[in-house]
């Protein structure tokens, strides 16, 4: 991939961060982004087609997202908005983590989180 390429592709990941971060409320999160641009390296984590994926230590108000940029370039705007939000709604749910190792329901809840945090983004005073 083009450098120039990999820059506007991170660009769109920066830009949904800036947004979705304070909306949710995470500004006082230190949240780490990890660049990959080999999918199989990234892969080594879970599924290759994977576009993001996010580690959380909620007892220290940290996370680790970790973006596979071959895969984003390969996604619309729309979707990618939905993933990086519904990573963003790992931080919140992660503590549900240690009742589910197989981490279903956690999935379930940020799935449903992100669709509903998306359909009222329009709103100007969420709290």
């Amino acid at each position: 991939m083009k450098e120039k390429d990999y820059k506007r592709y991170k660009k769109r990941v920066h830009k949904l961060l800036k947004q979705w971060i304070p909306l949710l409320k995470l500004d006082a999160w230190y949240i780490q982004v990890d660049w990959y641009d080999d999918k199989t390296e990234f892969a080594k984590g879970g599924n290759r087609f994977t576009a993001m994926q996010i580690d959380v230590d909620w007892h220290y108000f940290r996370a680790r997202l970790s973006v596979c940029v071959p895969v984003i370039a390969e996604i619309d705007d729309d979707r990618l908005e939905w993933g990086v939000v519904h990573e963003l709604c790992h931080i919140i749910a992660n503590e549900m983590r240690e009742n589910d190792p197989d981490l279903k329901h956690e999935e379930r809840v940020v799935s449903h989180l992100a669709s509903a945090f998306l359909s009222v983004r329009g709103a100007t005073n969420v709290s």
